[in-house]
């Protein structure tokens, strides 16, 4: 078994480029050169425009909706999978993640999908970061493709401590995100300041009961940090930030790894929107997801850099380093 390739190759397709270069930067080395054609009926024909045999190579990708980006995965990695010394997947986000199991007859376990057709490309490794349900990395390995699954989590603890708030409390905007606030506030080390919100719903109507619904812990003229794993529609944040307004918080920020932001739909307004109508003062979020193609996001959304980081964990798989220091416990 080898565990010695030549040099570092980074390559990456058109899902987020601006993190990919910040990744090689941080690696000082060039991006691997890629030519990716778009036929006149929208088909893919991606061609590698270096020799990569032998070389330890690392395929960057983040894996969002917003276009055919699993399948611009399987195409980049046929181009170089006979002559790689070795192909690691670094996916900052990867999605359907939150799609796991079946809670109906006849769903589709939809990450299960994407772990297989992703390890079928000629991928020797994968790394995850932050994945909603720390488990279901595992289907890599299932699949005999080994898989490190780490927190890009720890940036926003990081920024958390950097700015040294006082009089704060941890939050959770659900029972269901409990155990990682307290974790979080654990590793910040203030365990005895959290809260949670439980959201009380009609039983006949079904419809949120927001005078019934409460939030257990002291939040009063103190700073309330919800610390989560991504963000979609803001709809349960929403609510959050209203209801711990209301029982007497000063200020009120999200703290999140990945900004699955997600846009207008069916008569529902974007999470963009109601993020900038809501209470919180703040929303801090890693940089996996790019915003949409024209998207501006307002002041209000503070991003931090991943490419360090991400940098770190392909220099330590490289040289068959030790990752664990970087996990975490939730």
């Amino acid at each position: 078994m080898n565990l010695s390739y030549d040099d570092i190759r980074l390559l990456s397709g058109s899902t987020h480029p601006n993190l990919a270069k910040r990744v090689a930067q941080e690696l000082g080395i060039e991006l691997v050169g890629l030519e990716e054609r778009r036929f006149a009926n929208g088909e893919m024909l991606p061609r590698v425009l270096e020799n990569v045999r032998g070389h330890d190579v690392f395929f960057l990708s983040s894996l969002h909706a917003r276009m055919d980006s699993i399948l611009e995965a399987q195409l980049i990695l046929e181009c170089v999978k006979s002559s790689a010394g070795r192909i690691t997947g670094i996916f900052p986000w990867i999605g359907h993640s939150k799609q796991d199991r079946r809670t109906k007859p006849r769903e589709a376990r939809s990450f299960m999908v994407v772990a297989k057709t992703l390890a079928r490309s000629g991928l020797d490794r994968v790394m995850l970061f932050d994945l909603h349900n720390s488990t279901t990395s595992s289907f890599f390995g299932i699949l005999d493709v080994p898989d490190d699954h780490t927190y890009l989590m720890r940036i926003l603890i990081e920024e958390f401590k950097r700015r040294n708030p006082t009089n704060v409390v941890i939050g959770s905007p659900d029972i269901s995100s409990v155990k990682r606030a307290d974790a979080v506030s654990t590793i910040i080390g203030i365990p005895e300041e959290i809260c949670f919100v439980r959201k009380i719903h009609d039983r006949e109507t079904k419809e949120l009961n927001l005078q019934k619904s409460k939030v257990f812990g002291d939040v009063e003229g103190k700073d309330v940090w919800f610390f989560d794993d991504m963000i979609q529609s803001f709809g349960t944040l929403e609510i959050a930030g209203q209801l711990v307004r209301k029982a007497g918080a000063k200020k009120i920020i999200a703290a999140a790894v990945h900004p699955d932001f997600t846009p207008a739909y069916q008569g529902k307004p974007s999470a963009i929107e109601r993020l900038e109508r809501s209470e919180f003062d703040e929303v801090i979020v890693v940089d996996t997801i790019p915003p949409r193609d024209g998207e501006i996001w307002p002041d209000k959304i503070t991003v931090l850099d991943s490419a360090p980081f991400i940098a770190k964990c392909i220099t330590l798989l490289h040289n068959n380093g030790q990752l664990s220091p970087l996990f975490l416990q939730y």
